[in-house]
């Protein structure tokens, strides 16, 4: 099940994981990230794909 997680950085969305774990919005788990491994939240909203277009 894919589940998203909301990792305490300077990230405004959640990223997605796989998880065969019975898992509650609120729970804190520990998840890979790159090379170490973060505390993150389950959210309750997965990341979207947005195109945002800068303008100087």
């Amino acid at each position: 099940m894919k589940v998203p997680i909301l990792i305490p950085n300077i990230f405004n969305h959640p990223f997605t994981y796989n998880s065969n774990l019975n898992l509650k919005v609120g729970d804190y788990v520990v998840v890979p990230f790159g090379k170490s491994e973060l505390t993150g939240v389950v959210w309750d909203d997965f990341e979207k794909k947005n195109k945002q277009k800068f303008c100087n």
